[in-house]
């Protein structure tokens, strides 16, 4: 088993790096998003509300504190059951370019071709450390996008287990 400390932007070869077993601590931009903004995407065929180029989308739904008129704190950031993103997943990573797949549990052989097809990989996310989350994110920046919530992290470096069935090799 491997450790590797990745800043986003990600690049195939960073990604060509991982293994099945490793751990990934992700520095970077890193933005939450669930069912909505997939399908939105996918299905509606409209643009990604950020850059997701060589970065990380995290199925999540942060609960934020508003600071001042742009400044945010993020209370808790835990995974949503990525399962639910399945059937959009491939198709996300297509259009959006994102490197890395972030959520809580499996998913499924559309997410697998998705990875493989795009030189991405998808991780898994402990549930029940949203708290643990929410305390390493910095500079948070967020933008509303239909119902859940959309979130880009500057660090996140609690490390990400890579899920067997969606390495790419």
């Amino acid at each position: 088993m491997n450790t590797f400390y990745f800043q986003t932007p990600l690049t195939d070869e960073d990604i060509k790096k991982v293994r099945i077993g490793d751990v990934i601590y992700l520095s970077g931009d890193i933005v939450t998003g669930r069912d909505d903004v997939h399908h939105r995407v996918v299905v509606d065929g409209k643009e990604s509300p950020v850059d997701l180029k060589g970065k990380a989308i995290f199925h999540a739904g942060p609960i934020m504190k508003k600071i001042d008129d742009n400044k945010y704190k993020v209370v808790s950031v835990g995974p949503t059951t990525s399962m639910r993103m399945e059937k959009a997943e491939a198709g996300f990573l297509k259009i959006t370019g994102a490197k890395i797949v972030i959520g809580k549990g499996g998913m499924g052989p559309k997410t697998t071709r998705g990875c493989v097809d795009n030189c991405a990989i998808h991780t898994i996310f402990p549930g029940g450390c949203a708290v643990v989350a929410a305390e390493e994110i910095f500079g948070c920046r967020r933008r509303q996008v239909g119902r859940p919530r959309n979130a880009r992290g500057d660090v996140v470096p609690q490390g990400q287990r890579v899920r067997p069935a969606h390495c790419v090799d």
